[in-house]
């Protein structure tokens, strides 16, 4: 997805948020994985989904992934956003936050929510400040 943004035309920024990793005990990937009683610090996947993709110099881009990699990102309240969404949409709006400082925030949060069990993973290569709310 990143390789085709990237020659998808003039783009200036690319910014990719992803709200996955659940632990889904239907899903034989998972059956070992969701027992565990410390399933947050179980792996889900191999390598960070980047580690094969090489994108122009001039390229800037952000991936905003709910947890950090090889970690599980919680559901929220049934019928309400996950720990990650709701986090992301209380400082989106945030006026003169740039992205790094949105989410470190978002970061605090999710911490707090989780007890220190969930934290996002922000992997960007910015030249220059981004703010959703300028």
């Amino acid at each position: 997805m990143l390789r085709d943004l990237n020659y998808s035309g003039n783009n200036l920024l690319n910014i990719i948020i992803l709200d996955a990793c659940r632990a889904d005990e239907a899903n034989d990937t998972w059956k070992t994985k969701a027992s565990n009683e410390e399933l947050y610090l179980t792996p889900a996947f191999g390598k960070a989904l980047t580690s094969h993709i090489r994108v122009p110099n001039d390229s800037q881009f952000a991936l905003i992934f709910s947890s950090d990699p090889g970690t599980v990102s919680f559901d929220g309240k049934p019928g309400g956003n996950s720990f990650f969404t709701s986090a992301l949409l209380n400082h989106l709006t945030t006026s003169e936050l740039d992205l790094n400082e949105m989410m470190s925030q978002v970061g605090t949060e999710i911490l707090k929510k989780s007890s220190n069990k969930q934290r996002p993973w922000l992997h960007s290569c910015l030249t220059e400040k981004f703010y959703f709310n300028q």
